[in-house]
């Protein structure tokens, strides 16, 4: 919310009392909006992200209804062709929207540069947790900040307690995919992808951390 309440200051200071800044779930309890605007529709608008029991379908009927002008806005917003998928529900139940991607970027053009990403295939959970740590004691590469991407809140918790002593001594972050988008980290040098990610869009937006 400070991120998009800084842009919004430069782009539209004069203006800032007609904006509001929040989560889908507060914006549901808003009446008097016009305009909506939802970046990183296909997350934002996720079960995850929605009050608690509520559908996609129910969010679109209701405090943001169809009569409102909706624009949902991400570089990689998902095409599924699946009558289920965000992007069909929107579109189906709030008429007036407009949907801006990023045309730029797509899984299917995601390159990787020769040297700037390295693979290791492990055959054993210890091995992987070894080889981790002896990358960050010893790797003079990995001297900035270094964010390690895994699955869930309960694998942070464990490998932070694994790599206890490590963190006290490098700007380590474990995180899950919740810190792949929307975050900019000064000064990230690496990221690891402790687990790989779900999807090349899941990918495109943790190596993003890095621009």
């Amino acid at each position: 919310k400070a991120q998009l309440k800084e842009i919004v200051e430069k782009l539209a200071p004069y203006f800032m009392n007609n904006f509001k800044i929040c989560t889908p779930r507060q914006l549901f309890k808003e009446q008097e909006i016009n305009t909506c605007v939802i970046d990183e529709a296909d997350l934002s608008l996720s079960a995850a992200c929605l009050p608690p029991k509520m559908k996609i379908i129910d969010f679109l009927r209701g405090g943001v209804n169809s009569r409102k002008r909706i624009i949902y806005s991400g570089a990689t917003f998902p095409a599924e062709n699946s009558l289920r998928s965000i992007r069909a529900q929107i579109l189906k139940y709030n008429k007036n929207t407009v949907i801006i991607e990023d045309e730029s970027i797509s899984a299917e053009r995601i390159s990787i540069e020769t040297g700037n990403e390295k693979f290791i295939r492990f055959e054993k959970e210890q091995e992987r947790l070894e080889k981790l740590r002896e990358i960050i004691e010893g790797d003079e590469k990995l001297k900035g900040k270094v964010m390690i991407f895994v699955r869930n809140k309960i694998e942070v918790a464990s490998l932070k307690k694994a790599l206890k002593d490590l963190l006290t001594k490098s700007e380590v972050i474990v995180t899950t995919d919740s810190m792949s988008r929307g975050i900019d980290i000064d000064s990230l040098q690496h990221i690891v992808h402790y687990y790989p990610p779900m999807s090349a869009v899941d990918y495109v937006h943790r190596v993003g951390r890095l621009n």
